[in-house]
């Protein structure tokens, strides 16, 4: 373990509430327990029992509180651990930490995530496990944080691992292939080692399938809501929401700015964006409107055509759907009430395999479907093993590229200790994502993004 400074953090929201958690973590927390904490019968606190009591100035109490003392090397830093449960108020928590910043033992406020980064340094976690603490606490969605809690216990630094030692053994046996030509054995070898490279890549192909989808889990969906005027859009936005977010007029282009829903739609998180209608002799204000949503829409990751099934399509129609990203489509049918004269065939010119729903969005009808048939056009993972972060991403793909020099190598029949090379550049790839030989800039960089307190 890592002797370090003796730290302290608010843990819990500064938002106020009914009760904080105070945070201090190093070799003198057990000290500044004693100094701080009082107990009505005096004695020291029995280790890992929560005791009730008062945080103190000398003779002057701070707030009455319930606190805790977790011994190394069990804890989540693997150092010393206090913890005071004090009352939320501002005014309580301001005191508490100026004392211990005053204590004679040399406290320090914790820098962002430096509790996470202790534990990480301590050996208690790798790194892919530290970044998924930060993804838990920042996920948007009931799925985002299964996802992350499953990263958290291990799931995927059990993969990595699997992965790591599979390439371990295929460079051995490439390399005792090298280091005796002169036995039988040496193409035998040579072949295992290159058929366990393969299935490395392999495996690292299937994870690196899984990042877009699991971005979406992580970082939620943009869904944009696109049409001509007057089609409903805005009456499409506010049966989601179940109540009146945007305007609706009987005036078409009267939506000019775009409008935002943030919502859960069976554990996902989606922000539905109702966009200004696309049409041809559109001006002035309503043309900016136009011209401010492209950005959105080109930014988005599925889209909701919404067409008026009840009419035939119209020039605005095929113009708004000209404009559409390369992303997924989902056509909501509106006015499905008045009875439906469009056809797939209607919508040939938008490519692909759009998924086709009929609704009422002045009623409601239909609306929830969908948003569950935007959620099923998306290449959502399963909850197998699967990677969200961009750095991990990052690092397979340099890893897939230099397995892919490796077998092309061997294939070719060029030296083995070239694609053996190769295979050890993929091995730190891998070390990377669990925070072997990283630079301690790319860890400062992690650790910086996260809250105090963590």
């Amino acid at each position: 373990m890592i002797e370090q400074d003796t730290i302290f953090a608010l843990s819990t929201s500064e938002t106020p509430g009914g009760i904080a958690v105070v945070r201090i973590s190093g070799p003198q927390a057990r000290q500044a327990m004693a100094l701080c904490f009082h107990r009505p019968k005096g004695g020291d606190c029995v280790p890992r029992m929560l005791t009730y009591g008062h945080v103190m100035d000398g003779e002057t109490p701070i707030d009455e509180c319930m606190a805790v003392f977790l011994p190394a090397p069990h804890t989540y830093t693997r150092e010393d651990i206090v913890e005071l449960q004090c009352h939320g108020a501002p005014a309580v928590i301001e005191q508490i930490l100026a004392l211990l910043g005053r204590l004679p033992l040399g406290l320090r406020p914790a820098a962002p995530g430096e509790f996470t980064r202790r534990a990480y340094e301590n050996g208690r976690i790798d790194l892919a496990r530290a970044e998924a603490v930060m993804d838990l606490i920042a996920a948007q969605s009931r799925a985002g944080a299964r996802r992350s809690l499953q990263q958290l216990s291990g799931s995927l630094s059990a993969s990595i691992l699997s992965l790591h030692d599979t390439l371990v053994e295929a460079i051995a046996a490439v390399d005792a292939g090298i280091d005796f030509p002169e036995d039988d054995w040496e193409q035998e070898a040579n072949q295992r080692g290159f058929m366990l490279m393969q299935s490395v890549r392999e495996k690292i192909a299937e994870l690196l399938g899984s990042y877009s989808g699991g971005r979406l889990v992580q970082n939620g969906v943009r869904c944009a809501i696109v049409g001509r005027p007057n089609v409903g859009k805005s009456s499409f936005l506010n049966a989601a929401a179940g109540f009146e977010r945007a305007l609706v007029s009987e005036q078409a282009g009267t939506t000019r700015d775009m409008i935002e829903l943030a919502l859960s739609v069976n554990g996902m998180a989606i922000t539905l964006m109702d966009t200004a209608g696309v049409r041809s002799d559109a001006s002035g204000l309503e043309r900016l409107g136009m011209d401010l949503n492209v950005k959105h829409i080109q930014a988005a990751d599925v889209v909701i055509f919404v067409a008026d099934g009840s009419a035939p399509l119209t020039e605005d129609d095929r113009l708004v759907a000209q404009s559409l990203p390369d992303v997924p489509v989902v056509v909501a049918l509106n006015k499905a009430d008045l009875g439906c004269v469009l056809s797939e065939d209607d919508f040939s010119m938008l490519g692909g395999t759009p998924v086709f729903v009929p609704c009422c969005a002045r009623s409601g009808e239909g609306v929830s479907a969908v948003l569950e048939a935007v959620l099923e056009a998306l290449p959502l993972p399963s909850d197998g093993v699967g990677i969200t972060n961009a750095r991990h991403a990052d690092a397979l793909e340099r890893a897939l590229a230099l397995l892919d020099r490796a077998t092309n190598a061997y294939a070719a029949g060029e030296f083995a200790d070239m694609a053996a090379m190769y295979a050890r550049d993929a091995l730190a790839c891998l070390d990377e994502i669990l925070g072997y030989g990283v630079e301690e800039s790319v860890v400062d960089r992690i650790f910086s993004a996260f809250c105090v307190g963590k």
